[in-house]
């Protein structure tokens, strides 16, 4: 019986050999871990382990289980920043750490690898299918998240060259994506009909859903995205050309952090229409997805913070696609846009066609820093 409200948080972890989902239990926010940022290092003791939807899941109680947190590859200190009531640390623990600091700073460096360099990963294969004759496309998880890659090319090129929403031609079957993990990037690795019979397509097949071991694979960046190992898009969601036709029905609202790599039009002077409301749209990626989003009329006024000058919108868009300015000029360097936290809403734009019509816009969200440039 419980004598009073029950918290449970949950993270996802990973180390050399795998990745898993944890849940802790406990009786108020602060006993459960309080993880400073992403990538460091929790030292876990006694711990159950429970099969739930042939996935392998850790929960944490708080009559016997303990932790420790500490910092991840900047740290130098082997003294956790949070532990719990019942941990006591052991000398042999440093070189744990050590260990997987060391893992995680090659595994973080491992994204310069040029094209030439091989690899292994050990992953789950979540599908498997032909792209074009002969070529095969295999869809692996390991339950981390890719680092995001940096952005190059022109924005005014989003027109004639827009950053793909997937690697593949089509996007997958809503069926297919909804078997996919809802955490953790889904990476793609192709082949090529020479390939074919060293890697064993046939019991590639048979193993989706299992665990495999890949040897010698090679990292190549493909249209910002990372393929054979880095960086892909989990979700590919269908977007409108023109503003024009979002007159739909609201399915589902969720609020979710993203960068936004590029926008349409380009030019922030291009925002507003002849009535002057904003439309436009926005491409979001996050660890599993890039999706198209919209942002119009009042939702548009709400996240640029009214409707600024030229000049400052110019800063805010800068700002918001992680351009560079050297003494208020633009320089075309690769951009790292920062992470945004927004609320999304998905509308269906044909109740004919609910899911394949399905789009996304921006609701209730202000950019930060509106007000200060």
């Amino acid at each position: 019986m419980c004598s009073g409200p029950i918290i449970a948080a949950h993270l996802r972890i990973v180390d050399e050999s795998h990745g898993i989902s944890i849940i802790f239990f406990a009786e108020t926010f602060e006993k459960p871990p309080r993880v400073e940022s992403a990538g460091d290092i929790i030292q876990l003791s006694n711990v159950m382990a429970r099969l739930h939807e042939s996935e392998v899941n850790a929960v944490c109680y708080k009559q016997f289980s303990s932790f420790a947190l500490y910092k991840g590859i900047d740290g130098s200190s082997f003294v956790p920043y949070q532990v719990s009531s019942k941990f006591h640390g052991r000398e042999q623990d440093n070189k744990f750490i050590s260990n997987l600091r060391n893992w995680a700073f090659s595994r973080q460096h491992g994204t310069e690898k040029s094209a030439k360099e091989l690899d292994s990963v050990i992953c789950k294969v979540v599908h498997i299918c032909e792209v074009r004759e002969g070529e095969w496309m295999v869809f692996v998880w390991d339950g981390t998240d890719a680092p995001p890659l940096n952005v190059e090319g022109r924005l005014e090129e989003e027109l004639k060259n827009p950053i793909p929403l997937q690697l593949e031609a089509s996007p997958l079957s809503r069926e297919v994506l909804c078997g996919f993990p809802s955490v953790g990037t889904v990476l793609r690795m192709t082949t090529d009909p020479r390939s074919e019979r060293q890697l064993g397509l046939h019991t590639l097949k048979a193993a989706t859903g299992k665990w495999v071991h890949f040897k010698n694979i090679k990292f190549e960046v493909c249209c910002v995205n990372m393929k054979n190992g880095i960086k892909a898009d989990g979700l590919a969601c269908h977007g409108r050309a023109s503003l024009s036709f979002l007159v739909s029905q609201v399915m589902y609202k969720f609020r979710c952090v993203v960068r936004v790599v590029a926008t349409f039009p380009a030019q922030p002077s291009d925002f507003r229409g002849p009535c002057s409301n904003y439309m436009l749209r926005l491409t979001l990626e996050d660890p599993t997805a890039r999706i198209h989003a919209y942002l119009y009329d009042e939702y548009g006024e709400k996240f640029f913070g009214g409707y600024p000058s030229n000049d400052k919108m110019i800063k805010l868009h800068n700002t918001l696609l992680g351009v560079e300015e050297t003494n208020g000029i633009t320089n075309e360097k690769p951009r790292n846009p920062p992470w945004v936290d927004c609320c999304l809403q998905s509308y269906y734009v044909d109740k004919n066609d609910v899911w394949g019509s399905r789009t996304y816009g921006i609701f209730y969200t202000k950019l930060v820093g509106c007000d200060d440039i």
